[in-house]
């Protein structure tokens, strides 16, 4: 089989797209909708503050088309914004997995087999990366963040916790794990695009037994492992795999 594959981000990709297709159709229809709301309010504005002049006297008459105006424009404005489903964070995350598969790219010529974008039978959910070379079995997660991300006694972007990214990447080594019967442990690794990684000079770069790098660290990681498979068990591993943790996106 293939030694890798580019279809990296494809899932994320195109959820992406699919969901700012909603956010720019769902903009565009509430033109009409927006407007009739938006008139409705300034005629409540309008009302409200007449009562409110006609019953003060001295306050000028101007007063009540302002006031409806300003109703009117910030209802517009409201109810003109975008469906927010978040599809920005959708196309960071498929530029972060590409970022993450490239630089695994580097693997291929030291018999390391990657699949990316696969999912479990019966499970909507993605996993990044699965790496079958001689050190084992890893399964790679990938977060594309910003900011500074802190290794320590807990995984923290900007002092917020990110405990789920963690959990996350056990969940998936522990279920890769399981859907393949090994015989050796699926190890499972965080790789962090985009933000700036800080840990002291003596803490390994590990959260409750999940290494975390980046990219580049992520490489060097693996070159180091020791070799525990054959090139006959890393093929067998690597179709039975193939087989078995469908593509997510076609």
């Amino acid at each position: 089989m293939a030694r890798a594959e580019l279809i990296a981000g494809r899932s994320a990709q195109k959820e992406y797209e699919r969901r700012a297709a909603i956010e720019r159709s769902g903009h565009r229809r509430g033109l009409v909708a927006s407007l009739v709301l938006a008139g409705a309010a300034g005629a409540v504005g309008y009302a409200m503050t007449a009562l409110v002049v006609g019953s003060q006297p001295g306050m000028p008459r101007p007063l009540v088309f302002v006031a409806a105006a300003v109703v009117a424009l910030a209802t517009w404005r409201r109810a003109r914004g975008r469906p927010d489903l978040r599809s920005w964070a959708w196309a960071r995350g498929a530029a972060g997995e590409r970022l993450t598969a490239d630089a695994l790219d580097a693997l291929g010529p030291r018999g390391f087999v990657l699949l990316h974008d696969r999912r479990f039978p019966g499970r909507r959910s993605n996993i990044d990366h699965v790496v079958i070379g001689p050190p084992g079995v890893y399964v790679v997660e990938t977060k594309h963040l910003s900011g500074v991300v802190r290794v320590g006694r807990r995984l923290r972007r900007d002092g917020r916790r990110l405990d789920d990214a963690v959990d996350q990447a056990w969940d998936e080594a522990t279920s890769v794990e399981r859907v393949l019967n090994l015989s050796v442990p699926a190890v499972p690794l965080l790789c962090i695009q985009g933000a700036e990684i800080r840990r002291r000079w003596w803490r390994m770069p590990l959260v409750d037994g999940v290494w975390i790098g980046d990219g580049r660290g992520l490489v060097k990681y693996l070159r180091r492992q020791h070799t525990v498979l054959s090139d006959l068990e890393i093929d067998r591993l690597a179709e039975l795999a193939d087989r078995v943790l469908v593509p997510r996106a076609g």
